[in-house]
């Protein structure tokens, strides 16, 4: 897929699914909110706060993770843009309600967002947390991985194939820290 926007600047559907989804102004304020809790120094705060607090809880392994998955992701994310090299989408054919400078495959948000917030909800299904606090978490998690995307479209910042770009990219990588935590729980033998 990367090889895909390297060469096409957008794919077929792309701008009229954009257009589609950046007609739903019923939801214009709650698009604005999503997209900026990945926005500028936003993510260094809560990633920080919840590696923090990891810490302090005694859940060393858990801060470990969220800290290098997701920077790791957000680095390797950033390589990819640069190697990619697509541009973003243009006033031309979609509405443009944020400028980004840089460039847009796969989408840093969605990455993010499915890195994090993908991390929490399955610590919140292995750690025995109760039931209510479990699903709190579980169910605000899956909500904004599954509304950034859009919302991202809606600002006009990404092609859906940016989107779907960072959806698999993001996947792959939270599957890795998954690995990972795991890997770090076992005892060594010995």
């Amino acid at each position: 897929m990367g090889a895909l926007a390297f060469h096409f600047p957008y794919f077929p559907g792309d701008v009229t699914l954009a257009r589609s989804i950046q007609s739903w102004t019923a939801i214009h304020q709650l698009m604005w909110f999503v997209s900026w809790l990945g926005a500028d120094w936003v993510p260094y705060l809560y990633v920080s706060a919840t590696g923090l607090t990891f810490h302090l809880m005694g859940r060393h392994r858990w801060a470990v993770v969220i800290w290098i998955g997701v920077g790791g992701s957000a680095l390797l994310n950033r390589l990819l843009k640069v190697a990619i090299a697509r541009q973003r989408p243009n006033g031309s054919l979609v509405e443009i309600l944020i400028e980004y400078p840089n460039e847009s495959f796969p989408s840093g948000h969605v990455v993010l967002f499915i890195t994090y917030f993908g991390f929490l909800a399955y610590l919140a299904g292995r750690s025995g947390l109760a039931g209510p606090l479990r699903s709190i978490i579980v169910i605000v998690s899956a909500m904004l991985i599954l509304l950034v995307g859009p919302s991202r479209v809606y600002v006009g910042a990404h092609w859906p194939s940016d989107i779907l770009g960072g959806y698999l990219f993001g996947s792959g990588w939270l599957a890795v820290m998954v690995l990972l935590d795991r890997r770090l729980r076992r005892p060594s033998p010995g």
